[in-house]
Formats: structure tokens, C-alpha cells, sequence
């Protein structure tokens, strides 16, 4: 994700995009929170502080089993202070409404 510096306070921005290749092989059991984004296993690993210009960083791994091996969509939210909790729900909420395409 690009570096934004700084942030405004209770900000959030959000990149999605895709990624190939062995270094993208997340699993549920990897470090961070096993969860799923519409009906997909997901893993979500947060870092503070973020190295985005916020205060932490949140990273979303999403496997596409349909791309081929080594496929994973991945979204990357910075978040800024200072109710880190608040942005968070805002991060969660997106993942909650999202869908993919064919499935």
C-alpha cells in the first residue's frame, strides 16, 4: 500500500488487488485472524503501527482456489486514530457486504 503522509485522524483508506505467487500463499492457520470474506477462507493480520502513515495497518489475504495456484485477492487498510476500534468496524463492515463475481 502506498505511505500517505500523515493521515488525518479517523481516517481509513483502502487498496484491493491481486497477487500471485508462492509468497502469497496465506493460510487460515498463518499468523492473524482466521476468518472468511464472502464465503472464502481469509486470514487478517494487523500491524501497529502502520506502516501506511496511520497508526495501523490492516492486511486482508483472500485465496481465489478459481485463478490458478498461488492466487490470492488482497486488501490493505490504513487506519488513523484515534479510535482505531471505530475504523476497524468500518474495515469489517466492507468485508462483510463483499461478494465476488460468479460465485
Amino acid at each position: 500500500m502506498a505511505t500517505f503522509s500523515p493521515l488525518p485522524p479517523h481516517a481509513v483508506v483502502v487498496g484491493v488487488g491481486s497477487i500471485t505467487g508462492p509468497a502469497a500463499d496465506r493460510q487460515p492457520g498463518d499468523p492473524g485472524l482466521g476468518t472468511s470474506v464472502a464465503g472464502r477462507a481469509a486470514v487478517i493480520s494487523t500491524d501497529k503501527p502502520g506502516d501506511c502513515g496511520g497508526d495501523e495497518t490492516m492486511t486482508v489475504w483472500i485465496p481465489d482456489l478459481t485463478g490458478g495456484e498461488h492466487y490470492h485477492y488482497r486488501l490493505d487498510a490504513c487506519l488513523r486514530g484515534p479510535d482505531l476500534a471505530a475504523g476497524e468496524q468500518t474495515v469489517q463492515a466492507l468485508l462483510a457486504s463483499a461478494s465476488f463475481v460468479g460465485s
